[in-house]
Order: C-alpha cells, then sequence, then structure tokens
C-alpha cells in the first residue's frame, strides 16, 4: 500500500492544524482507532501497509511528530506535543476506543497523551534515558545542528542536545502515572556495553528493563532476535502486540459507579434542579451540592417536575433517551450522560437526536477514561471558544485552575486550558483568549501579540488580579516602568477581582469587569468541636505582621495549649511566641485548605499602606468555606466582615491578642461567627453565582470583537502600526504562502 491510497485529514490542536493520513471511514463510524506515531528518525513509509494490514480490526490512523513537516512551530516540548495528540484525538476521534502505537521518542510523547478516548498504549523501544544512547548520538547531533528552531527545541528537551539547557534528560517519570496502560516493546539485543554491531541494539539497557518491570501501569516484553528497528527486524511482534491491545481496548468496560465523579464537573453549576439517573447517585448528589449548595437533586422523576439538567449514568440499552425522560428537561436544559465508548456512545448521541436535542462538543477534561461524556440541549447558540493561558499559576489556583474547571461545566462555552504559548492563527475560529497575569513582556511583544491577536481573530483578556505595582515591588523589588502600563491599552478588555483595581485599570482600558474571588466547593458546615488550633498563611507579609505574632502574648499565655499552624511567612512563624507551631513553607492549594480547615481560627493581618486596599478577601472564604472564623484587619476585610457577625476585625495592635482570646474561651460565639461566615458563603460567594455573569460577559465581548479591535487601535497606535506592517507581509508573499505564529 503507497501513501497515495491514505487520505489526508487535520485537526485543529494548540500548534496548529495537526494532519493525519488514514484509509476512508464513514463519519459515523464507532469502530477502534489504532494511532500509529512515527518516531522523528524513522520514515512513516515503513508504517504505510499498516492500514490496510489492520482494516478489518480497526482504523488505522498515521501521524508524524509536528517537528519535521512545515510550517515551522515554535516552542516545542514533549509535554506540549502530548497536549496535542490529545487535543486531534478528543476532537477526530471523540467517543471512539483509541489505542496508541508509537515508535521511538514518539513513544515517550504517547504516554503523556491524555484524552479519555486512549485506552492502552504500545510504546516501541523508548529513549528513556539520553545519558546511554551511545548509538544514537551522531545521528542526534547531526539532525540538531540542521533542525529548524523548533525542532532544535524538541531534540533539547528530548536528548538534552540543540539547546540552551544541554545535560541528561531522563523520561522514566513519564511512564510512572500514565493515563492508560502501557505495553512496551524492546529488542533482545543488550544496550550496553558500548561496542561495535552489525545492527542498533535495543535503547533500553537492564536496568531500566527492571525499572520498567516494577511499574504498575507497565507491562515489557522483550523481542528476540531484533535490536532497536524493531519495524524492520520483528514487524511481526509489533503486529501482534497492537491487535492484542486493540482486543483489550474492545473489551474495556468503565463501572457506572466510577463515572459519578466527572458528571459532578459536567453538570452545569446554574442548574437549581437536577435529576440523576443511574448508579452512584449518592456520590454525585453530594459533589454537585458542593459546587452549589441550593441545587436539588433527585434521584428519580417527579410527576410534573421541570429539570435544569438530567444526568445518566451509563444508560445502556438500545433507546437510551425517552419521550417521557426528555418531557420533564427545562426549555434551556442540558442533558449530561456518561456511556461508554464506540458503539454506547453512538447510540446514545442519535437517540438524543432523534428526540430533537442538539449534540454540543464534548470536553476531555470532564471525561472518565474509557468513557463517552455526551451533553445536549434543545437549539442551543453556538459555544463560544475560550482559551484560558496560566502565566502564573503557583498560588493563583482561584484565577486560573478552579475557574477553567467550573466553566467548562457550561456547554455554552468550550474552554481550553494551557500554559503559554498560545496558537496565534490567521484568520482562525473567533475566539476569547484570557492570559492570567502574563509575563511583563516588552512594549514590543506586547504590540506584537495584541496585532496577532486581531489577525487570528481573538479578543484578548488580560486577568490580574493585584496591584500591578505591588506584585513588581515584590518580585523585583523595583516600581513598575511607565511603559509596562501600555500593556492595558494594548488588549481588548482586562478582568480583574476588587473595585478599587476596576478603578486602577479603567484609568488604561474601559473595558473592564470585576468577578470577585469566590468559592468552588463547599462542604457541609462541620458538627465536631475544633481544637484550639490557629492558622496563618502568607507571603512574606513584612514586619507587620511579625509584629501582630508578637502581640498575641497574652492570648497564648491565657491558653497555652493553643497550636498555630503557619504556611508561607518564616518571619511570622519565628516571632510567635510559643513552641507548639507548625511551618511549612509552601502547600499545594488543596493542601493549604485542609491545613486550615484543621483549624479554628484564621489571623489575616493587613498593614494599612499604599496598594494594599486593592487586595481581594480571599483569606476570608478560604476560612469560612471551612467553618475557620477570621480575625482581620480592617483593610480590605472591613468590606466583608461584620465584626462580631462573621469574623473579628482587630483594628489596631493591641486587639489581636483581645480577640484571639476571645474566640479561644468562647466555644458558642466561635460556633455562631463560623455558621454565619459559612452561611455568607453559601448564599452570596459560591463561584455558581458567577458563571452567569462570566459567561454572558465572553460572549458580549466576542460579539463587539470589530469595535474592541478599533478601540485598541485607537488608544495604542503602535498596534495599529504593527498591524499594517504585518499586513504588509502577508499580501506580499506568494499565494501558497502563509504566515504562521504560535
Amino acid at each position: 500500500m503507497t501513501a497515495e491510497n491514505l487520505l489526508r485529514l487535520a485537526a485543529p490542536t494548540l500548534v496548529g492544524e495537526l494532519p493525519y493520513w488514514t484509509l476512508p471511514e464513514p463519519a459515523d463510524s464507532d469502530r477502534p482507532v489504532l494511532l500509529v506515531i512515527a518516531g522523528s528518525f524513522m520514515s512513516m513509509r515503513s508504517l504505510n501497509r499498516l492500514p490496510q494490514l489492520l482494516a478489518g480490526r480497526c482504523q488505522v490512523v498515521l501521524v508524524e511528530l509536528p517537528t519535521t513537516t512545515p510550517p515551522e512551530i515554535p516552542n516545542l516540548t514533549a509535554a506540549r506535543v502530548a497536549e496535542a495528540f490529545g487535543q486531534l484525538v478528543h476532537r477526530a476521534f471523540r467517543a471512539r476506543p483509541v489505542v496508541v502505537l508509537a515508535f521511538g521518542d514518539a513513544a515517550v510523547v504517547a504516554v503523556s497523551i491524555r484524552a479519555p478516548e486512549v485506552l492502552r498504549t504500545v510504546a516501541v523501544e523508548p529513549p528513556l534515558r539520553s545519558e546511554k544512547l551511545w548509538p544514537m548520538h551522531d545521528a542526534v547531533l547531526a539532525r540538531a545542528e540542521a533542525a529548524s528552531d523548533g525542532f532544535k527545541r524538541f531534540l533539547d528537551d528530548l536528548y538534552g542536545v540543540g539547546g540552551a539547557t544541554p545535560g541528561a534528560r531522563d523520561h522514566r517519570l513519564a511512564f510512572r502515572a500514565p493515563q492508560a496502560p502501557v505495553d512496551v516493546l524492546v529488542g533482545e539485543d543488550p544496550l550496553m556495553p558500548e561496542r561495535a554491531t552489525p545492527r542498533t541494539p535495543s535503547l533500553v539497557d537492564e536496568e531500566d528493563r527492571a525499572w520498567l518491570r516494577a511499574q504498575p501501569q507497565v507491562s515489557l516484553r522483550v523481542v528476540a532476535g531484533a535490536g532497536h528497528d524493531l519495524v524492520r527486524e520483528a514487524g511481526g511482534a509489533v503486529l501482534e502486540a497492537a491487535r492484542a491491545a486493540l482486543d483489550w481496548a474492545a473489551a474495556f468496560r468503565r463501572p457506572a459507579a466510577q463515572m459519578a465523579r466527572r458528571l459532578v464537573e459536567a453538570t452545569p453549576i446554574e442548574a437549581a434542579r437536577v435529576l440523576f439517573l443511574g448508579e452512584g447517585h449518592d456520590e454525585f448528589a453530594a459533589g454537585y451540592l458542593a459546587r452549589c449548595p441550593a441545587a436539588r437533586v433527585d434521584v428519580a422523576a417527579s410527576a410534573g417536575a421541570s429539570y435544569d439538567a438530567i444526568v445518566l449514568a451509563d444508560p445502556g440499552g438500545e433507546t437510551p433517551a425517552d419521550d417521557a425522560l426528555l418531557a420533564s428537561l427545562a426549555p434551556g436544559g442540558t442533558m449530561v450522560a456518561a456511556t461508554q465508548l464506540g458503539a454506547p456512545a453512538r447510540r446514545l448521541g442519535e437517540s438524543l437526536a432523534q428526540h430533537g436535542l442538539t449534540l454540543l462538543s464534548g470536553d476531555r477534561a470532564l471525561t472518565a477514561v474509557g468513557t463517552a461524556l455526551v451533553r445536549a440541549r434543545r437549539s442551543p447558540p453556538p459555544a463560544t471558544p475560550l482559551t484560558i493561558v496560566a502565566y502564573a499559576r503557583t498560588l493563583m489556583d482561584i484565577r486560573t485552575r478552579l475557574p477553567a474547571m467550573a466553566l467548562r461545566s457550561d456547554p455554552a462555552l468550550e474552554v481550553e486550558y494551557q500554559a503559554p504559548p498560545f496558537a496565534q492563527p490567521e484568520g482562525g475560529v473567533p475566539g476569547v483568549v484570557v492570559m492570567t497575569r502574563p509575563a511583563e513582556w516588552t512594549p514590543e511583544a506586547w504590540r506584537a501579540t495584541a496585532a496577532r491577536a486581531i489577525q487570528a481573530r481573538q479578543v484578548l483578556v488580560v486577568e490580574y488580579d493585584d496591584h500591578p505595582e505591588l506584585v513588581s515591588q515584590m518580585t523585583r523589588g523595583v516600581s513598575v516602568p511607565e511603559r509596562d502600563w501600555e500593556r492595558f491599552r494594548m488588549v481588548h478588555a482586562i478582568q480583574t477581582s476588587t473595585e478599587p483595581l476596576v478603578a486602577l485599570f479603567q484609568r488604561f482600558n474601559p473595558e473592564v469587569a470585576m468577578f470577585p474571588n469566590a468559592v468552588f466547593t463547599l462542604a457541609p458546615f462541620p458538627q465536631t468541636p475544633r481544637p484550639r488550633r490557629v492558622f496563618f498563611g502568607g507571603v512574606t507579609r513584612g514586619p507587620f505582621v511579625v509584629d501582630v505574632a508578637r502581640a498575641l502574648r497574652p492570648a497564648i499565655e491565657a491558653y497555652p495549649d493553643t497550636a498555630f499552624h503557619v504556611v508561607g511567612d518564616r518571619a511570622f512563624f519565628d516571632a510567635l511566641p510559643t513552641a507548639n507551631k507548625q511551618f511549612d513553607d509552601y502547600l499545594p492549594y488543596e493542601a493549604y485548605l485542609s491545613a486550615m480547615a484543621a483549624c479554628a481560627i484564621s489571623l489575616s493581618p493587613l498593614e494599612d499602606r499604599p496598594m494594599v486596599e486593592t487586595k481581594s478577601d480571599a483569606k476570608y472564604l478560604d476560612a469560612a468555606r471551612a467553618g475557620v472564623v477570621t480575625i482581620a484587619s480592617p483593610t480590605v476585610y472591613a468590606r466583608t466582615i461584620r465584626s462580631g457577625v462573621n469574623g473579628l476585625i482587630a483594628a489596631r495592635l493591641e486587639d489581636w491578642p483581645t480577640a484571639l482570646s476571645q474566640l479561644l474561651g468562647d466555644d458558642p460565639l466561635r460556633e455562631r461567627i463560623a455558621r454565619a461566615a459559612w452561611e455568607d458563603v453559601r448564599d452570596h460567594r459560591m463561584f455558581a453565582h458567577q458563571l452567569g455573569r462570566r459567561r454572558d460577559w465572553y460572549r458580549d465581548l466576542l460579539a463587539r470583537r470589530k469595535a474592541l479591535n478599533a478601540a485598541i487601535l485607537a488608544r495604542a497606535p503602535a498596534v495599529a502600526a504593527e498591524l499594517a506592517t504585518r499586513r504588509g507581509l502577508a499580501s506580499s508573499l506568494r499565494p501558497d504562502e502563509g504566515v504562521r505564529t504560535t
């Protein structure tokens, strides 16, 4: 079979359109897919016979690493390529069982692919540790010398050559916790010792083979009579492994009870009344009510009830949806279902379509591995593409990862959450791009990004929830240069978290929206007594908090059994006049919340100095959600806390030990204030309360894209000049050329 017999298709990804080759397949096919990824040191022509050989068993799809095919893609890493392949799988083969067969360095990429359709991976001769790859050393160096910049970045990431950070690379971590089971095939010819050999030996030595055998998700097979090139030297063994993986995938079934958690995340958190049918009701109800405490979840349909969401866990059957069930779906309501891959997913989609519902695009981040997520509505408007690019992720979960996950629950949005950079293909599908705390680029870089956004039909939004001057002083020790404020003029809009920040940013851009920090999940109010344990979390808060720590001595002496847990600020910890204290330098967000929830009281001192008033009340929210009472400074927190009702305000230094003693000595008071704060969050500060406003704002921005483009060009003439230059360059290219930017 030749390449001419194969269709060339493509799927959009974060690195642009990824091409793939396959035999013709019906559009509604539910057959298994074998995704074959050629390594960067092999020719895909050696795999051209696979589609025909396995045509009766599956659809074979051939794809190359996006390192050698034009156009040039910069900043390629194994993780970024794996993310792109995950997008390709989910967009081109959604709800179909997929097995990945990958060779050489592509195998390192393959085990990092994250897509619910991928059930198993066959990794052929993966180069695990670059310092051991003596048979490839000269070939890698030669490729690096002749490689494009993008390919050099890839070779640097995989092999430690050709880039700015030479050194050994160890890829075993990817095999420690793969999404799906991995079958590793290696040749029998030993790698060590280094020697003259008639053929390239296996690139996996005995030490690493033993390590692979010890991994719970990995099975290792040593192919007799072969070295590294298993395609030529043991093609039958490769085919046998692929067939076995496909058979395993075809028989895979995910228990319905395991689908409940992801169905929680896939159900719109604005739904006030939900019907859940299937196994796992209790887990679903607990999870959904934590996200939307005011909702009601039914386990059986009530006569005459109207549901904002109907949720099905593995409905199965030939007619998984019927008229009586769908009649109870409210106008604008959403049908959400998780089912098995392949034929069950196809039947469910057909059933919903026959009942007048429109299938919505899936979301791989909300879909359990080995299942298909189906969401449908009656006559929905087109979904709005929303890309959230997290430039600052450390200590920023409540403005990055968690909002992205919650926004995914709304089928009116197509959400992608990624690390930078983000693709800006000229003439792409119109969408909104939210850049969270983007790096402090030069004005020239901002000008180019804004111009590319206009060409790519993107609405560029900067998310910034702190005063840039405070951030600059803390991270760089200097004030913000005047020219750095220009970045806020060069974007379409800004989103932030407090009213003072809205006023600040409106000096540079009239399109500013405020979305206060919020709580994403709310556990039931704790019923067990709290220990005398006090929490403080902060990063380098300065001498004021040290004074507060020292001032607590009277309260500590009055209640010597009181324990303290301090996260982040070592100076505060050292100043506490007690030995009963614990320190953590840094905790991931969920661990930080757990540490706070184990306490009865949280301290939030803030010095009253310029710009601090722009900060948010996030620490109050973190405490209140767990039934923990906050003692805080009036700066920032007086906007939220009614002292004595839902917290205590310590206006003077001497107020801190008094407030702490009051709470430590009066359990009923502490309980009453804690409950009032918890109810405040439940009733007013859940993310579910603001999701609709966010969605509507993004949709409105996209509808006004052309007017917003004109506004940028008017207030930032440098962007207009950059755009004119780029358009002039594009018009000078030959007809078969184009400008590609990422």
